[in-house]
């Protein structure tokens, strides 16, 4: 799994920060957003990977998912330290120390009400983690490149961009709902 991300001498660390259900991150490597030649240091995407998690939810366990999560993030620890270590292009799901590498973080947050539906709404909702909104002028800080990123259940809208710590709000409405979150952690 860790060949797959190119070596290069200064290379880049993607981390997908927020409210990213597997199938928009999925988008994001079909529309080139992502390479396609990256680290998938990312827990929900191993997670898939492994075999006992269709094994466990065919049995009815209830505790298979959590089994299967702290395998599958003990699993994309792992690789994110060996591409780290190696100099691999990488993408993760939290922000962490890449020594070396030039850190472009995607953050993507979503609104309490989503076009997609009730169960797919709580579901960003509780995976849009407010601790983003709560966290995110360290995040912004902690990067080279930052683009924020609005996900209504269709569609993605530009809420901000950074670079070298400096943040250009795009949509000053989202934004506002966006930073309002913190106050939900």
């Amino acid at each position: 799994m860790a060949s797959v991300g190119a070596v290069k001498e200064k290379p880049v660390a993607y981390f997908v920060l927020g409210a990213v259900p597997l199938e928009l991150s999925a988008r994001f490597f079909e529309q080139g957003v992502l390479p396609a030649e990256v680290v998938r240091a990312q827990g929900e995407y191993l997670r898939r990977l492994i075999p006992e998690a269709s094994e466990l939810e065919a049995l009815g366990d209830a505790r298979g998912g959590q089994v299967v999560a702290e395998e599958a993030a003990s699993v994309a620890a792992a690789a994110f330290a060996l591409a780290v270590q190696q100099k691999r292009e990488l993408v993760h799901d939290a922000l962490a120390p890449a020594p070396g590498f030039k850190r472009l973080v995607f953050a993507v947050a979503c609104p309490s009400r989503s076009r997609r539906g009730a169960r797919s709404t709580r579901q960003l909702r509780r995976r849009a983690r407010p601790q983003l909104a709560a966290g995110f002028d360290a995040v912004v800080k902690g990067c080279d490149e930052l683009v924020l990123l609005w996900f209504d259940g269709a569609r993605l809208h530009v809420l901000a961009q950074g670079k070298a710590g400096e943040l250009t709000v795009r949509d000053a409405q989202r934004y506002s709902q966006f930073r309002a979150m913190k106050d939900l952690a």
